[in-house]
């Protein structure tokens, strides 16, 4: 081996052995990290603080799969070309929660919500694409409308009720 091998083992080896004393048997770890101009900055970013949480604002692109053990909060579109599944309780204030596609070929669910005296709706496709309202009225009626309800009245009773 020649001596200029000889030199840059040596130096390796002792760039290796600070590091080592550095960092002793218990390495550090970054405990928080800001990314960009962290959340809510005006051109995007991301902060994790040492407690694991990770607050961003802009997308998050994924091509794995995604485990969580603790909530999740969404302010804007949550879009997944995957599945999803979840363990527990769903909870949306605010907005509605679409399953499927909407249109002749596959069938669409969705919860709507109401407001003022607007009652909530589910909204179910029929074979042909047609949307239909499933709501319940104040004294509890069940009642199928061919367009969102605006009222209490909309719609037809479903069978002989209470």
């Amino acid at each position: 081996m020649s001596r200029k091998h000889m030199s840059i083992i040596a130096v390796v080896a002792a760039v290796g052995a600070l590091g080592v004393t550095a960092v002793g048997t218990f390495p550090r770890y970054i405990e928080e990290l800001r990314i960009g101009g962290g959340y809510h900055a005006e051109d995007g970013g991301a902060d994790f603080d040492r407690h694991g949480n990770i607050a961003g604002s802009g997308d998050l692109h994924m091509d794995g799969d995604m485990s969580m053990g603790g909530d999740l909060d969404v302010g804007g579109t949550l879009g997944m070309e995957g599945g999803l599944t979840l363990a527990g309780p769903v909870t949306v204030t605010g907005g509605e929660i679409t399953a499927g596609i909407a249109g002749v070929e596959r069938g669409i669910l969705s919860a709507r919500e109401g407001g003022g005296t607007q009652p909530g709706a589910v909204e179910v496709r029929s074979a042909d694409g047609s949307p239909w309202y499933l709501f319940v009225t104040d004294d509890g009626i069940v009642r199928v409308h061919d367009a969102p309800p605006e009222s209490n009245t909309d719609g037809a009773v479903i069978g002989t009720q209470f």
